[in-house]
This record gives C-alpha cells, sequence and structure tokens, in this order.
C-alpha cells in the first residue's frame, strides 16, 4: 500500500476515533505502523530481526540498533529522545494492552513520521 493511501486511511481512522472518543484503535494502528517500520529500518541495516516472539519492545530495539552503529561506524540512528519517548509511551501502552490516553499516541505518530523521513540504505547481506 501506498504511503499516500495510507496516510488517507489513517486520517480517516482518526477522524472516527475523534467522533466516538475511543482511540484504542489509533493506539494500536500507531505502534503496528511504528513497529513495522523499525522492523524494515533494521534489516536494512542488517541488523537481526527483531524478536517479537521474546517480546522485544521498540525502544530496546532501537537501542540496540544504535549501539550496533555507535560501536562500528561511531554515528546514531534513532535520535535519543526518539528513544525516550517510544520508551515513556510504549510501557504504559504494553501494560494497559492498547487502551491509552490520546497524549501517548500523538509522540508515536511523531516518531513514525520521522522514521518514514529516513533514507536507509538496504545494507542487509544478499
Amino acid at each position: 500500500m501506498s504511503e499516500s493511501v495510507q496516510d488517507l486511511k489513517l486520517k480517516n481512522l482518526i477522524q472516527a476515533c475523534k467522533e466516538n472518543g475511543n482511540y484504542k484503535k489509533l493506539a494500536v494502528i500507531s505502534f503496528i505502523l511504528t513497529s513495522n517500520k523499525m522492523d524494515e529500518i533494521g534489516i536494512k541495516l542488517g541488523v537481526r530481526p527483531r524478536a517479537k516472539n521474546k517480546e522485544e519492545r521498540l525502544f530496546d530495539y532501537a537501542t540496540l540498533i544504535n549501539d550496533i552503529f555507535k560501536s562500528n561506524i561511531g554515528v546514531s540512528i534513532f535520535r535519543q529522545e526518539q528513544i525516550e519517548e517510544l520508551k515513556r509511551c510504549e510501557i504504559p501502552f504494553l501494560q494497559r494492552r492498547g487502551d491509552i490516553p490520546y497524549e501517548y499516541i500523538r509522540p508515536i505518530f511523531e516518531i513514525y513520521f520521522d522514521l518514514r523521513e529516513l533514507e536507509i540504505p538496504n545494507l542487509s547481506k544478499q
């Protein structure tokens, strides 16, 4: 699905959530999109896939990617503020099974859109 179609569907979902006051579906979608983007970035960079079966959290995976690239080439892929904000929002999301207030959802979408703007070369072994 193209990003423009995805954005349109997301806009419609946001409107529906505003109308009914239930933001759980929006919270879940925000984390799914961010999770998928984070997985894509990790794979392109040649990092092992995120251990979803072991419930590896997004902020832990982002920290792992940063640690690998800092130690190898002295570069951070993710800003520390992004990782901290992700942690601040992800922990309540997991504890409450997605039923979090809107003020946690907005920062996740901001992180997601920041991740979408990253131009990551495909460094994984073919």
